[in-house]
């Protein structure tokens, strides 16, 4: 039988480095092998770049167009040469509002992983954010159909399936009370508004953002009708409640859209719009 030597291990980072006992082993034997002290045959410096580069897509991470000030255009161009899911996000308003289900990351890695194909839901982007990702997403249609660099997008949206975590998938919560937190005079009207999460087992966190859905009682909405004597198909025409403000831009407002309407169709909750 043939015995084996047992080679002597290389010591290359002492003891007394802020490692822990795994991790002195991982690097002595990384270190040990890229610079071929064991007598195996070194890496080449393009084999070192390749082992110590960036990961995936080799975008760095950093997201210097996050600003919700600097124009799109800036956006644009300080996001010229990332991966396309990092140019998606610079194409956001950038306010991380929520009002899309997602946050501005989310949302730019949900799209690019083809995980949400709506690209018009960042409502403070309007119109040109719209633009910009749908000339985006003509590129990410182009791409080859399977790219491993958008796979961690799919796992960074799997929260968003979670109840309450999405518009798509929303839960039940208590209106509890509202405040004023505006001094007599003020011309802002801002409320602090309290809502009990216990049921549903929602966290909230200081920056979170939270989407509201507001439903009436459908039995007492069906009451006022029938008292009404108005029909459930009728289309009613609600005066807009901002346009008794004597401003200029009321005044332009009232001649732009003096009026809303609100269809109430039977057996769905009633949301006047």
């Amino acid at each position: 039988m043939n015995q084996m030597t047992t080679l002597p291990r290389l010591e290359i980072i002492p003891d007394n480095a802020p490692f822990s006992e795994g991790q002195r082993l991982w690097l002595n034997g990384f270190l040990v092998g890229m610079l071929g002290l064991d007598g195996t045959t070194p890496l080449s410096p393009e084999q070192n770049s390749s082992v110590l580069g960036p990961s995936g897509d080799g975008d760095d991470g950093e997201a210097p167009w996050h600003d919700q000030t600097m124009p799109i255009t800036e956006r644009m161009k300080l996001a010229e040469g990332r991966p396309l899911r990092r140019r998606m996000m610079a194409a956001m308003a950038q306010q991380d509002c929520g009002q899309c289900g997602y946050n501005c990351h989310d949302y730019s890695e949900a799209i690019a992983g083809k995980a949400e194909a709506r690209l018009n839901l960042c409502v403070p982007g309007g119109k040109e954010t719209a633009r910009m990702l749908k000339a985006l997403h003509e590129e990410l249609e182009k791409a080859p159909a399977s790219s491993p660099s958008l796979a961690p997008a799919v796992a960074a949206t799997a929260a968003a399936g979670e109840p309450g975590r999405s518009r798509d998938n929303p839960i039940a919560a208590t209106f509890v009370s509202r405040r004023l937190l505006n001094k007599a005079g003020s011309e802002k009207e801002t409320w602090h508004i309290d809502f009990d999460l216990s049921a549903p087992g929602l966290d909230y966190v200081v920056g979170d953002s939270f989407g509201i859905f507001a439903r009436n009682e459908a039995g007492l909405v069906d009451q006022i009708i029938a008292m009404l004597g108005a029909s459930h198909l009728t289309v009613h025409r609600i005066p807009c409640l901002n346009c008794s403000r004597s401003s200029q831009a009321a005044r332009s407002a009232r001649k732009r859209a003096p009026w809303r309407k609100a269809r109430i169709p039977m057996g769905t909750p009633r949301r006047w719009t």
